[in-house]
């Protein structure tokens, strides 16, 4: 059995430049929009005799993974470590984490037009670079204004453009509103756009040379999503977990000084008088206006809501749903048990295990995120699967 994935290595400049087959493992493990920084770490291991090694030792190397036989990809991301072992059969493990980390990695300045001195100090004749820049407009628009205006081939300011990143025009799908943002990480912001629109972003290397901001918009239609379910013959374990909400109202305290402070208050709609209530204090001190003083307290308790979700694991055979062909980190799909019934929600984290003459084993997390095991206990588990299904 060939390889399930082809795995390449590419330049400082993206430029994929020597191939990694022949891998002895690829643990992939991807997350959705980078959570609170994390976007996961990756690891493919090869005989430490191959040929592309020297490639993936050069400075500013990544790597990039797609099925075999597409041109679709499903991880990219530049190497963070390198581990040899020089033994004569020895392993060469090679992490790697995920494009996203782009957007963790930057901030979103308050006029990013302006560029910060190294040798004085510098000040922003704003506040807030609002965004879409024309006024009230869609999310999408919002989300990839930011990070071309910081970041993209015409940024603002010179030193900080990539070249090699591609932005798309804008679908102008999301809610409409206005954003603002100083000296959030990119990630942040963004994801704190997308998520009340019902977007989902990633960055991705699409072709040779280019990594593209990639937006969707998850269907959340029952009858259209991908069903992950033993019966239907596509899970082979399945874990259920309930959360809580853990806000129920947050009171945002915006300009101004003692007295002269002001505030606002938002109310999650679930919340029933009467009952325990959660809160919490928001610093917004350089909001402008109530709907920047709303949009922090809004994104809060989306954030906080109660949640049902499940992580399963998969094994890819022919005829069942593919990861990165039929369904996507970020997208909706439903995960039904006999005991827990069902659950229809957006792809939280993905880990997906594959050693060669395998099917891959695939752990999506759906709901709620999953805990991020070691790259020794995912093997251990595709191994426990794997005596499971020959016995």
């Amino acid at each position: 059995m060939s390889n399930a994935f082809a795995v390449t290595v590419r330049d400082h400049s993206m430029a994929e430049v020597a191939p990694l087959g022949g891998y002895a493992s690829l643990d992939l493990d991807l997350r959705h929009m980078g959570a609170g920084g994390d976007t996961g770490v990756s690891e493919v291991k090869v005989q430490t005799s191959h040929p592309s090694l020297a490639a993936v030792l050069a400075a500013g190397a990544g790597i990039v993974v797609r099925r075999t036989g597409s041109t679709g990809t499903v991880a990219s991301g530049d190497v963070v470590d390198v581990e040899i072992d020089e033994s004569p059969s020895g392993l060469t493990s090679i992490m790697f984490e995920a494009d996203d980390q782009i957007l963790v990695d930057e901030l979103a300045y308050p006029d990013p037009t302006v560029e910060v001195s190294a040798s004085a100090m510098s000040t922003f004749s704003v506040a807030l670079d609002r965004r879409p820049a024309a006024g009230n407009g869609p999310a999408e628009t919002a989300i990839l204004e930011l990070v071309a205006a910081n970041i993209g081939p015409a940024a603002g300011v010179t030193r900080r453009r990539y070249a090699w990143l591609e932005i798309p025009a804008t679908q102008s799908r999301g809610n409409t509103s206005r954003w603002g943002a100083r000296m959030d990480s990119l990630a942040d912001i963004c994801r704190k756009i997308a998520v009340p629109s019902g977007l989902a972003w990633r960055l991705l290397q699409t072709t040779d040379g280019t990594v593209e901001v990639q937006i969707r918009e998850p269907a959340a239609d029952p009858a259209t999503a991908v069903r992950l379910s033993a019966e239907a013959g596509t899970v082979t374990s399945l874990v259920y977990r309930s959360t809580a909400r853990s806000l129920d109202e947050a009171i945002v305290g915006g300009e101004g000084a003692a007295a002269s402070r002001v505030f606002t208050r938002r109310t999650s709609g679930s919340y029933v008088t009467g009952r325990r209530r959660r809160v919490a204090f928001l610093d917004e001190r350089n909001a402008e206006n109530l709907t920047d003083l709303r949009q922090p307290a809004d994104e809060a308790l989306t954030n906080a809501a109660a949640v049902a979700g499940m992580t399963v694991t998969l094994v890819e055979r022919p005829g069942t749903p593919r990861y990165g062909v039929d369904w996507h980190l970020g997208d909706v799909v439903t995960a039904a048990s006999y005991r827990s019934g069902t659950v229809t929600d957006a792809v939280q984290s993905v880990r997906i295990v594959h050693e060669p003459g395998a099917d891959p084993v695939v752990l999506p997390s759906i709901g709620v995120p999953g805990v991020t095991d070691s790259a020794s206990q995912v093997a251990a588990i595709r191994r426990l699967i794997d005596s499971m299904l020959r016995s």
